[in-house]
């Protein structure tokens, strides 16, 4: 596996999503103070210093529309491949991004779309991670200290290229890097930790709960700092403990 040498690197960030979910359909579309959840973690890409553009990856189901067009209203490249292999789609996307911008995405960031609570400032750590550990894979969630809704994952394209072509297992297909971060025999794959325990923080849109304290949590904030991040979530949280939400809420709840 060749090592991680750049300097200088063009980063791509691509957002793989659909309309189609199990548990909370057309999640993405969302309204969230006037605007779909996919916007925010739009806006929220672009605050990165170290992500020189976004590509939206979806499939060619027909409900995918609506995502082309908010893409297309974004200014955005959106490429439409397999539903189902998200590796393929994601591979496919940079190489056709590539092809019609004649500009080499020589790193990738692999942000999801259920995450409204993306901290522009964590996903650049990660970046400067990996290329500053001349590393071939880097994310803030290989030691799980962050909250769980601010992964963020970065990788070289000659990485994301070995893992396309390696890769045969259906869950290492349907969620991109675990190729990457199970073979590290292969891969320098490293990780960014932040100074306190956060994991137990749930962050994450999945069920219909989520949505809703999703829509709290901004209308406390968002119209103060749109790009609010992680320090001022928990700050509000010091103020009003009542608002904590962890993955054992959502047991209760369920």
């Amino acid at each position: 596996m060749p090592r991680n040498q750049l300097l200088d690197p063009y980063v791509l960030c691509v957002i793989c999503t659909r309309m189609a979910s199990r548990r909370l359909p057309h999640k993405v579309a969302s309204e969230i103070q006037g605007k779909p959840m996919l916007q925010h973690i739009i806006d929220r890409v672009r605050a990165c210093r170290y992500v020189d553009d976004i590509a939206i990856a979806t499939t060619i189901d027909p409900e995918d529309k609506w995502l082309v067009e908010l893409a297309k209203k974004n200014d955005l490249f959106c490429f439409r491949g397999a539903r189902l292999d998200v590796l393929d789609r994601f591979y496919n996307c940079a190489m056709e991004y590539e092809k019609q911008h004649h500009k080499r995405p020589d790193v990738l960031v692999r942000i999801t779309h259920d995450d409204p609570f993306k901290d522009p400032q964590i996903v650049d750590l990660v970046v400067r991670k990996l290329i500053d550990s001349h590393a071939d894979y880097a994310s803030n969630w290989l030691v799980p200290t962050y909250p769980l809704g601010l992964d963020a994952e970065a990788f070289t394209l000659e990485t994301l290229e070995w893992a396309y072509l390696n890769a045969f297992g259906d869950f290492e297909k349907e969620h991109v890097t675990p190729y990457i971060y199970n073979n590290k025999e292969t891969f320098r794959c490293v990780g960014l930790a932040s100074t306190g325990d956060l994991h137990q923080h749930r962050w994450t849109v999945d069920y219909p709960e989520d949505l809703d304290w999703t829509r709290k949590i901004y209308a406390k904030l968002y119209p103060q700092n749109p790009l609010f991040g992680m320090k001022e979530m928990l700050a509000l949280f010091e103020r009003e403990p009542g608002l904590i939400r962890t993955d054992k809420d959502l047991f209760l709840e369920g």
